[in-house]
């Protein structure tokens, strides 16, 4: 059957056995389910206004995905939200929720974190999403501690708040690593 046909749908060859074929097929049905599960919850919560009673998965004892692994899960997310959301103002965060869902299942201690600026002032009110593992950005590019400065607690499904409540100057690019 054309080594799963072309496994799943990935539009590239794959030379390994059936076996290995096989694995992956189920980890992409596994990410796309978890994945639609995760969208579904958000969107009950933004729909309702109720972000509060939003809450993540609970993380695994043990990580079980190599970072490569991890990489393809963030691609394959990233693919199906900005097929499914296109048209959303919401995608970091629909993203964000999504990749932190599916990953806490199989052991990343992910944090969710959602930031606010412009609070209080006479322009439109903007946010960001981001994740941070370990306290570090996770595949995340923006300057979010010049963005979001302020913290302004956790809640006991690992979301974090943050505000900036000036006007910002613009968004600046840093690397993704916890260096700087």
């Amino acid at each position: 059957m054309s080594k799963l046909v072309t496994v799943f749908k990935t539009g590239r060859q794959f030379s390994g056995s059936w076996d290995e074929a096989l694995v992956l097929v189920a980890w992409r049905f596994q990410v796309i389910f978890w994945t639609l599960v995760a969208l579904i919850e958000a969107r009950r919560a933004m729909r309702g206004r109720r972000l509060d009673r939003l809450r993540l998965p609970p993380v695994k004892i043990e990580p079980l995905l190599s970072e490569e692994r991890i990489t393809q899960t963030i691609r394959l997310i990233d693919g199906l939200v900005d097929r499914l959301l296109f048209r959303s103002k919401h995608r970091c965060f629909y993203r964000c929720y999504a990749a932190a869902a599916v990953l806490r299942r199989w052991g990343e201690p992910l944090v969710l974190n959602i930031g606010l600026r412009n609070l209080g002032s006479s322009v439109r009110t903007r946010g960001h999403c981001w994740l941070t593992l370990n306290g570090c950005k996770f595949y995340e590019q923006l300057k979010t501690e010049v963005l979001y400065p302020f913290a302004m607690g956790n809640t006991a499904g690992d979301i974090a708040y943050w505000v900036n409540f000036g006007v910002d100057s613009g968004i600046m690019r840093h690397r993704t690593d916890c260096s700087n």
